[in-house]
């Protein structure tokens, strides 16, 4: 049995352990992304299914483990393998579709990166970047006290996942059994592992979603209301950080309000003033982070300006369209033209009521739009993110994955008179719905980041009973919990406190970046008055960790960011799927060094080319002569060929 005071929260024991835990993570984290290593084992944990059974054994065992040492040495195992994904990118620079050359953001990370530097440096965020600001204003935060330090922010955003789904799976692991919290952890590091190492929104997003769940978990099973509530607050948030079933938060309300409030003790229910006044309080706190975004929102635009969620209506114009996607729906003038003015909404409407009636059936193609790839499309499709193996076999897995869930689900309705299982059917029942209105082409589910818990708690659920025979009743029964029920109690009280301290820090951030560090934005020196060469006025920018690659060839020893070999990187290049610049970067052919930040004179993007090696250790601000290419390679943005690259004394 363990030692009581070890799951104490107030205890010296659990204390000393805490900060044992927290010390080696720290120390495995600097080992493993300051160390130059082997790029395979991380790309494979990226990119590949094989690591599965091996991450799923991992877990299973720290789920059984009874001795503290061993407990603890597992732990950090599971810590390291989330930090994985990130290895494999810092090792090789790989690229993706939302990063280029390992760490450069690209496409919407692009997007979002630029929106926090002109913030940060007293300027305002775009459109598509300004209409959910919270996950961006707590890397302005990071980034603020880091000088600008991405490589840190990516590591920290790392580590608080892995953080957060420990502390998951340790809760799941007492209250449910081993398989469901093993299960869990594989489901949500195979959901989160590309977007680690991305300037996207959606790590910050599962990061607060796990710290819901426990709250949630916590909540439900002690019964305690201050903590479901407080999950409910925390649900809302994740939701306005990456909007997507944002029908859950409706239907978890209601069941708040219609269950919970009135069958929170068996046998005894709260008079109705008293459920007023507590079901008024917890839709305030739910409805807190919705101020909260818009009220950022207005903050970090420009300033008169009309912010309008002009993605969200280009979802639902497309779905009017027939389920045509966005990309679609926003080069249609009769919508877009509404844009930025308070016209956006009535004209979407009116356009689908015509629609509609022009069209009928194209009600019947957006239901098969969005359902038919849920159900069968292996890259958008339910458990989509398992990949990485012969197609035949993903699609035979993801199936089975599916048939679990559907298992999990079916424990779920028949309990449903249970408050706890109810809880979860109010949930599903809320992404379900939600669906309706949610784009048929997002890749991966990455738009479910801040739900994706739900889908694994369903399955986790459905593997565990599998595994116990479909027999024994384990879960959601008040009169069959286990041995050692005082101590998982105590485990739960503790297991709300990551939680809360994580969603403290996040609080903090945003607080701070709109607060003390608007009021003071990093400052930008003035140029040094030198012309270049051809006597044109240079472009003044900065290189910061984590924005800045040097491509070198093979006799670098081992490839560590930002250094890396160029052969390895130019093919990887390809993986960006931006086509128009392919040409340009299949010439690459010597070493040479790659930048991207902002022209601080105009706050425009600017990514530079320099056919030499800057030292790895550059950073600061910098003065570029050279030539911008003309037409651009991408979109609109500016890039530009340097002849000359100069440092700038910082202000």
């Amino acid at each position: 049995m363990t030692n009581p005071d070890a799951l104490n929260c107030s205890s010296k024991s659990f204390l000393l352990r805490f900060i044992l835990f927290l010390t080696g993570c720290a120390a495995v984290s600097w080992l493993l992304l300051t160390i130059p290593l082997d790029r395979n084992p991380g790309l494979i944990a990226r990119q590949k299914l094989i690591v599965l059974p091996a991450l799923f054994f991992l877990a299973f065992a720290a789920a059984k483990a009874r001795r503290a040492g061993l407990r603890l040495g597992l732990s950090w195992l599971m810590y390291a393998a989330f930090l994985l994904p990130l290895i494999g990118l810092w090792n090789s620079g790989s690229s993706d579709q939302y990063i280029f050359a390992g760490s450069i953001p690209f496409s919407d990370a692009f997007i979002h990166r630029n929106s926090v530097l002109r913030y940060l440096y007293g300027g305002t965020m775009g459109q598509s970047s300004a209409v959910r600001p919270l996950s961006l204003l707590f890397y302005a935060g990071i980034l603020y006290l880091s000088g600008n330090h991405f490589y840190l922010l990516y590591a920290l955003t790392a580590a608080a996942i892995a953080l957060l789904a420990l502390n998951a799976f340790r809760l799941i692991a007492r209250r449910f059994g081993p398989v469901a919290a093993a299960v869990f952890w594989v489901h949500t590091f195979f959901y989160v592992r590309r977007f680690i190492g991305t300037f996207m929104t959606e790590p910050v997003a599962v990061a607060v979603g796990l710290a819901a769940l426990c709250l949630l978990i916590v909540g439900l099973s002690e019964k305690r209301t201050g903590v479901l509530i407080f999950g409910l607050s925390a649900l809302s948030l994740a939701l306005n950080l990456r909007p997507a079933a944002v029908l859950m938060l409706a239907t978890a309300g209601l069941w708040f309000y219609g269950v919970w409030l009135r069958r929170v003790e068996p046998g005894r229910s709260w008079p109705e003033w008293k459920r007023i006044l507590i079901a008024g309080f917890a839709l305030t706190a739910m409805l807190l982070p919705v101020w909260l975004n818009g009220f950022a929102g207005k903050c970090v635009y420009e300033p008169g300006a009309l912010l309008t969620n002009n993605q969200a209506y280009e979802i639902l114009y497309g779905l009017c369209l027939g389920g045509k996607d966005a990309y679609h729906a926003m080069f249609r003038t009769e919508l877009t033209t509404a844009f930025g003015t308070d016209e956006a909404l009535p004209r979407l409407l009116g356009l689908c009521a015509a629609e509609f009636r022009a069209r009928p059936e194209n009600i019947r193609m957006a239901l098969e739009a969005v359902w038919l790839p849920y159900l069968f499309d292996p890259e958008r499709g339910f458990f989509s993110y398992f990949d990485g193996a012969r197609p035949a076999f993903v699609e035979g897995f993801r199936y089975g994955l599916m048939a679990l869930w559907t298992a999990g689900l079916a424990l779920l309705v028949r309990r449903r008179k249970d408050v706890d299982a109810s809880f979860w059917l109010a949930a599903v029942f809320g992404i379900f719905i939600s669906r309706f209105i949610l784009p048929p082409n997002y890749f991966r589910l990455r738009y479910d980041a801040a739900t994706n818990w739900v889908a694994g708690f369903i399955l986790a659920v459905g593997a565990q009973t599998c595994f116990n025979g479909c027999v024994q009743r384990w879960v959601f029964s008040r009169r069959e919990r286990p041995a050692f029920e005082a101590e998982a109690q105590r485990a739960e009280r503790c297991a709300a406190l990551p939680s809360a301290l994580f969603l403290g820090v996040f609080a903090l951030m945003i607080a701070a970046a709109l607060g003390p560090f608007r009021a003071s934005p990093e400052p930008v020196p003035a140029k040094s008055g030198r012309r270049c060469a051809d006597g044109s006025e240079p472009w003044l920018t900065r290189i910061e960790p984590g924005n800045f690659v040097v491509l070198r060839n093979y006799d670098l020893p081992l490839p560590h960011a930002p250094a890396y070999h160029l052969n390895y990187v130019r093919p990887g290049l390809h993986d960006t799927s931006a086509s128009e610049t392919f040409e340009y970067t299949d010439a690459f052919s010597g070493e040479m060094t790659i930048f991207s930040g902002l022209n601080l004179e105009t706050f425009d993007d600017l990514t530079v080319f320099a056919d030499w090696p800057l030292p790895a250790d550059s950073a600061g601000f910098v003065e570029v002569c050279g030539t911008e290419i003309d037409p651009p390679l991408y979109r609109r943005y500016h890039y530009v060929e340097a002849s000359e690259v100069r440092g700038v004394e910082a202000p």
